[in-house]
């Protein structure tokens, strides 16, 4: 059974000059819990063959670093369903780009609020947890199995049928951080 996602639309593909060659963009409009509306932009960076950094945020924040610290702390009073746009991103990846390719890697990190520090033992931020517990049992649901890189604060869905080992997806995704240094 798919879950309930919002209604999203395809935006545009964007070649670019940088080691995430391309940008393909994805909106969908969200109801906030104060009966209003509030469009998202979702974002696939495509780095190398088959790894998709995602980045989704309120569209009027596009441009704005802090636009997840904003959301987190409520700061403009808008009150949303994370999880719902979680498993929107998560299925707008499934149905779109996982389709034509076994091997295409979802990668959510957990970029830390302000002043945060890493959860207690642990070497990731309250974000990443969130997004780990709320995709866990979708990944499990739609036959992916997720590859832990908590010492970068990531978490990378994959699909189970994909030839890749864990060390290969993982090793690709340290690329792609190694060259963001």
């Amino acid at each position: 059974m798919i879950p309930d996602i919002y209604k999203y639309q395809f935006s545009k593909i964007q070649v670019r000059e940088e080691r995430a060659k391309y940008l393909i963009q994805y909106l969908f409009e969200v109801n906030t819990r104060g009966g209003g509306k509030i469009d998202y932009a979702l974002n696939f960076y495509k780095y190398r063959s088959f790894i998709y950094i995602t980045d989704f945020f309120p569209l009027k924040w596009e441009n704005d670093k802090d636009c997840f610290h904003k959301l987190l702390s409520s700061e403009e009073g808008l009150r949303v369903n994370f999880r719902k746009i979680a498993v929107t991103c998560f299925l707008i990846f499934h149905q779109r780009i996982s389709i034509l390719n076994n091997d295409a890697a979802f990668v959510v990190s957990g970029s830390y609020i302000k002043d945060e520090k890493p959860l207690q033992g642990l070497n990731y931020s309250r974000k990443l947890k969130l997004y780990d517990t709320i995709f866990r049992p979708v990944a499990a649901a739609f036959d992916y199995r997720i590859v832990e890189v908590f010492d970068h604060n990531a978490i990378i869905l994959i699909k189970t049928l994909s030839k890749l080992t864990d060390h290969q997806v993982r090793s690709e995704y340290l690329c792609f951080k190694q060259e963001e240094l």
